[in-house]
């Protein structure tokens, strides 16, 4: 019941995101964020709803995001999954850091593109303003959603205060230490890559799931779609529909001498058949 809340209240903030992200490109006319800045100048209503569902997709408090994901974090936790619960802060910092790397490039320092921003028409933003309200009001819901799921079966845990705390702290420790990388320079990204050469060298090749799906496309996927094609044409192809086809012309060449259109000919072929079939009866 937890999860399937989180599904429901990700889709509300995860689809404004995409939303508020395409009114931006629409207002800068580019998709480079290093291209933007100082976006809530020009974009206000935009950019506000777009903060809102990077909040919420961080999961602060009292955004949905917060209620939804921190409960299964909060559920890990009491029931003992402590790796999990590990894994699922780092997962949590991880996603704050990358969320807090675009609100610096998209919304801090001068804007750097070509030409002046304009805001989206209303036709644009209401939807954004209706998703950013359910983005903000659905963590409230909570309990009620997952009793209507449960039919009244599963009583949600109350969050407690550590969950809070925790929560708050990732998202407030990922947006500074993003601030620091991205906008102050005081920490060099450089820097980090090179004392973290193992963990780079991993994510800057995005696990290998590209030259491994290369490798297997080219080397096991290719070979049966080659046997595949090459049964196809010469076993189906060349056998059973050409082979066929050359047997009934053949055939049909054969028989065809048989029909000569003169009578003395069916006379001669009919008495020989008579007397091969009585000779055959006799003997």
């Amino acid at each position: 019941a937890i999860g399937i809340f989180h599904i429901f209240t990700h889709a509300f903030f995860k689809a404004l995101l995409f939303f508020a992200a395409g009114s931006l490109i629409h207002a800068a006319h580019s998709n480079d964020i290093r291209q933007m800045g100082n976006m809530g100048k020009f974009a206000k209503v935009t950019s506000i709803c777009f903060l809102i569902g990077s909040l919420a997709l961080c999961g602060l408090p009292p955004f949905a995001g917060f209620f939804s994901k921190d409960a299964i974090i909060h559920s890990a936790h009491i029931h003992g999954f402590t790796g999990l619960y590990f894994i699922a802060i780092l997962t949590a910092f991880l996603t704050s850091l990358y969320m807090a790397r675009c609100l610096v490039y998209v919304f801090l320092g001068e804007y750097r593109g070509k030409g002046t921003p304009q805001e989206s028409s209303n036709f644009m933003t209401f939807p954004l303003i209706v998703l950013a309200a359910f983005s903000i009001s659905l963590g409230f819901i909570q309990e009620d959603f997952t009793l209507f799921l449960s039919a009244g079966q599963i009583h949600m845990e109350a969050l407690n205060m550590s969950a809070y705390l925790i929560s708050t702290s990732t998202v407030f420790c990922a947006f500074v230490l993003s601030y620091l990388i991205f906008h102050r320079k005081i920490i060099s990204p450089e820097a980090i890559s090179k004392s973290l050469i193992f963990p780079h060298f991993v994510l800057n090749n995005k696990y290998f799931i590209d030259q491994i799906w290369s490798y297997f496309l080219q080397n096991v996927v290719f070979s049966i779609s080659w046997i595949c094609a090459t049964f196809d044409k010469k076993v189906v192809d060349e056998i059973f529909i050409d082979g066929w086809d050359s047997l009934t012309h053949s055939l049909a060449k054969v028989l065809k001498k048989t029909q000569t259109g003169i009578m003395h000919t069916y006379l001669l072929v009919g008495l020989m058949s008579t007397v091969i079939f009585i000779f055959t009866l006799v003997y």
